[in-house]
């Protein structure tokens, strides 16, 4: 019995008919024929099925195989699903589909590229919002650059941006339609998980700015060259506004020649820049440090509570140069900064009941971010020892083995007290390493060991690190060791998400 498939099955009628409520109030749909022409799709693409319906009213537009199929909407094949998928969203009132084959009898859009064919029809519903879009991209540290980007934005203007994982591409085409113009500043982060995405999201939002955070080799099994990744990531300046400008950190970035000769300001903690990072302290509250303004020739003493690591500091320099390019006074950028709190399991502190303190950053992971992981945590003061659980990275296709290499050496560099290993591919690398070299490693095959290990060795006044990619579920140890913590801080967190969420459905 599937859990989550009867959960759905309940679920979906009842948000189906409150979706319907929801577009039934809409006055504005517009024809197909109308967003043919916006997209730029000849009639000649449509079979004869589609071309009799050119006058009716379109109510959304959606994607295939999920979400919600409403009378006379637009369903698109964003990922090649089968001929059965589209056949049933057509029988539960789908206008037409668009494909890349044409299904006979039935009305479709037959094109190369229906993902890209959704992003420039939802880009009409983004033009009719003045706001301008900042758009987040990157392998490391998107999250982290959205929430602080929120945080800063929301101190000058209402800002629509969330705190969950609302970033695959269907997610941000859905958002386009659902955009109110009470918001003044939107922010968008994107997912570069499959091919194309990052340049139909710059399609459909067209961004003003555009933050590239560090890129590492993040599925590989999807793109299969690190510089296939680059690409792909560097493809939001496709379409960046004609004003706009993409942001840098110099120290982590090289791909200049992927950003079609955009405007691009930079920041560094090692060079020359346009916003240059200097006098970093860290201390028992978190990071301070200074940052030198080139462009307006002036310099800025920037807090960070409850954040650690020098990583942090380059994503703050870059929240802080796109907030000013947006023309976002500095003495709200710097209070908005001084307000950003870390949450869930992305880079999250937190002390339990127990007097433990819990590092929680178990939502994704390369050999970069471990790395960048372990060097804040190693930063944070406590009167205890430093014990980190580390799992398999995922997706790291055919550089696999050499990164989870690479982990453990990072691991046996730290100065940790113990590090707890979990998963076939990074016990695999450790075992081909000297013991002596691991001594202070712990391999665990089952995850009850993970979690007996952690009780057995995390003392009060210590502090345990969790990094991991997320379907290894690290969050689950913290879930059973400390239930009231993690849940008292999810719960705080994940009100105002769902407050966004219902906006977003039912503004």
């Amino acid at each position: 019995m599937n859990i989550h498939k009867i959960k759905y099955a309940i679920a979906r009628p009842v948000f189906q008919q409150l979706a319907e409520l929801r577009w039934n109030r809409c006055k504005d749909r517009i024809t197909l024929r109308f967003l043919c022409n916006y997209a730029g799709v000849s009639e000649k693409f449509l079979t004869p099925e589609a071309q009799v319906k050119l006058d009716n009213k379109v109510v959304m537009l959606a994607k295939a195989g999920g979400g919600y199929i409403l009378k006379n909407s637009l369903v698109f094949s964003v990922l090649d699903h089968s001929e059965e998928i589209l056949v049933e969203a057509l029988k539960l009132g789908a206008l037409t589909v668009v494909t890349k084959k044409a299904i006979p009898g039935y009305p479709c859009i037959v094109v190369d590229n229906p993902m890209f064919l959704y992003a420039r029809m939802a880009n009409y519903y983004r033009s009719r919002i003045d706001a301008p879009v900042t758009a987040v991209v990157g392998s490391i540290g998107k999250t982290t650059t959205k929430m602080m980007l929120g945080a800063v934005y929301s101190q000058y203007a209402n800002t629509c941006y969330e705190n969950g994982n609302f970033t695959n591409i269907t997610h941000i085409l859905q958002l386009c339609q659902q955009l109110s113009p009470r918001y003044k500043q939107i922010i968008c982060e994107i997912s570069e998980a499959n091919y194309g995405t990052i340049e139909a999201a710059s399609i459909a939002l067209t961004p003003k700015v555009a933050v590239i955070t560090a890129i590492d080799m993040s599925h590989m099994e999807e793109f299969g060259d690190p510089e296939e990744i680059k690409r792909q990531v560097c493809a939001i300046s496709k379409n960046l506004d004609s004003e706009g400008a993409v942001v840098v950190n110099k120290d982590e970035f090289s791909s200049f020649e992927y950003l079609n000769n955009r405007r691009v300001i930079t920041i560094s903690q090692k060079e020359s820049a346009d916003y240059f990072v200097q006098n970093v302290v860290v201390d028992k509250k978190g990071i301070c440090f200074e940052l030198k303004d080139n462009l307006k020739n002036e310099n800025h003493t920037i807090r960070l509570s409850n954040v650690w690591g020098k990583h942090n500091v380059g994503i703050a320099a870059q929240v802080f140069a796109a907030a000013a390019f947006l023309n976002i006074p500095s003495e709200k950028i710097i209070k908005g900064l001084r307000a950003y709190a870390p949450q869930g399991i992305r880079q999250n502190v937190y002390k339990t009941l127990d007097g433990r303190i819990v590092y929680a950053d178990c939502f994704n992971a390369v050999a970069k971010s471990i790395d960048s992981a372990i060097t804040a945590a190693g930063t944070i003061p406590v009167s205890g020892k430093k014990v980190a659980v580390l799992a398999d990275v995922e997706e790291a296709g055919v550089v696999s083995e050499q990164m989870h290499h690479r982990i453990v050496d990072i691991a046996n560099k730290s100065d940790f007290d113990m590090i707890i290993a979990y998963g076939p591919k990074l016990n695999k690398a450790i075992s081909q390493y000297p013991d002596p070299i691991v001594k202070k490693i712990v391999r665990c095959e089952k995850f009850g060991d993970v979690v007996q290990c952690v009780r057995n060795n995390v003392k009060r006044g210590d502090l345990v690190l969790f990094k991991s990619s997320h379907s290894w579920h690290l969050d689950r140890c913290i879930k059973i060791m400390w239930p009231v913590s993690f849940y008292y801080r999810l719960f705080k967190e994940k009100i105002p998400y769902l407050l966004w969420r219902i906006g977003i459905e039912f503004n």
